[in-house]
């Protein structure tokens, strides 16, 4: 008997220790971490922290420069933790046996949480679409502007050739009738019959 009141209490105590733990780091941005605190000294604190009762626990080193306080855990504190805990629980409970789930912090039918979902979708799909039209017709503008571009060009080059008649003139009879010297000599090219050191 004696033997089971001793490890009755040492689970108590330890339950008691493990609740007194979630001591409260406040950032001097506002922000708050939980935790237990396993150092403190002037540099910082090193800090364990666990994600949630049964999630994997880390430790995190914070610079005292970027804290504000630190507000150790009390029994009153604990005592108010484990009530809401409890009334988080009861509601849970509550809402379950309604046939509701929890839904991005809400509790929703399975009906409310597809019609979410399906809405969710569906804005997701617009903006795909938009975005895929946008590309599309940013994809179309750039080739307008090339083939205007290199219409441009053209009319450029053509401009260009037909800015003197006579030459143009001149050239188009010149290869009708073979003379291709005659047409190197117009365009100030070297003529190929010439003999060398001419």
């Amino acid at each position: 008997m004696r033997g089971n009141f001793g490890a009755l209490c040492a689970v108590a105590l330890a339950l008691l220790c493990a609740n007194i733990s979630a001591d409260t780091v406040i950032f001097n941005t506002g922000e708050v971490m939980e935790g237990k605190v396993l150092k403190d000294n002037d540099c910082g604190i090193l800090l364990e922290v666990s994600c949630g009762s049964d999630g994997p626990s880390g430790k995190v080193f914070i610079p005292k420069k970027k804290i504000l306080r630190v507000e150790m855990d009390t029994l009153e504190k604990v005592a108010e933790r484990e009530k809401k805990e409890a009334e988080a629980k009861e509601l849970a409970e509550r809402m379950r046996a309604q046939g509701l789930i929890l839904y991005k912090g809400k509790w929703v039918t399975e009906d409310e949480k597809a019609a979410a979902e399906a809405k969710i979708a569906e804005a997701k799909k617009k903006r795909e679409e938009a975005r895929a039209a946008a590309a599309a017709q940013k994809a179309a503008e750039e080739a307008e502007a090339a083939q205007a571009a290199a219409a441009q060009k053209q009319q450029q080059a053509q401009k260009k050739n037909n800015s003197n008649p006579n030459i143009q003139s001149a050239l188009n009879s010149m290869m009708h009738q073979g003379n291709t010297n005659g047409v190197k000599s117009l365009l100030g090219q070297p003529n190929s019959t010439a003999p060398n050191g001419y």
